[in-house]
């Protein structure tokens, strides 16, 4: 087993720490409010307070202004970190390496799952014996920001497919059906 990419890792993470514990002597964080509002429930005769629940609401231009509050904070503190360039720079060297998931067959069909290395989501490809697989998916193309991801992969009778398709950023829950011919 190699161990030089744990090695590595764990090397960036205690330079990080020791980054982050020389920040935090020098700056206090100036974090945005965060409002409390008198929420409680009561779950098998218990009281539960839950004041951020306003947060849950992540449509809310409340909550999108929280959110870019803390973007600022955040973005602030990093960028004050002298080797963070490097460290993204290692990152993308031990992330950038194709990736190929457990081949599956359905009828003459073979399924799979395809990563580059810089993709954020894998592609399902598909191939008919001995012909070039094909991307049949390319979830990276279905949103800007490549945060729609393709999950439980399930296949139908009658030559169909059908994909589960994760719901972020407000993309619908649902199922997409069709047919490979």
């Amino acid at each position: 087993m190699n161990l030089r990419p744990i090695s590595s890792l764990l090397t960036l993470a205690t330079m990080l720490q020791l980054s982050v514990q020389s920040l935090n002597a020098q700056n206090k964080l100036p974090y945005p409010t965060t409002n409390k509002i008198n929420t409680e429930d009561v779950y098998f005769g218990t009281k539960v307070q839950d004041p951020y629940r306003w947060l849950e609401n992540d449509t809310s231009a409340a909550t999108a202004d929280w959110v870019k509050k803390e973007n600022v904070v955040t973005q602030n503190y990093l960028g004050q970190i002298p080797f963070r360039e490097q460290i993204r720079t290692r990152l993308k060297e031990l992330w950038n390496y194709e990736r190929i998931g457990t081949p599956f067959k359905e009828g003459k069909y073979t399924f799979f799952l395809k990563n580059n290395g810089m993709q954020n989501q894998s592609v399902l490809y598909v191939k008919a014996g001995a012909e070039e697989p094909r991307a049949l998916i390319n979830p990276n193309e279905l949103s800007k920001e490549g945060t729609v991801a393709l999950s439980s992969p399930v296949p139908c009778k009658g030559g169909q497919y059908s994909m589960q398709r994760w719901p972020i950023f407000g993309l619908p829950i649902g199922k997409s059906r069709f047919r490979l011919e």
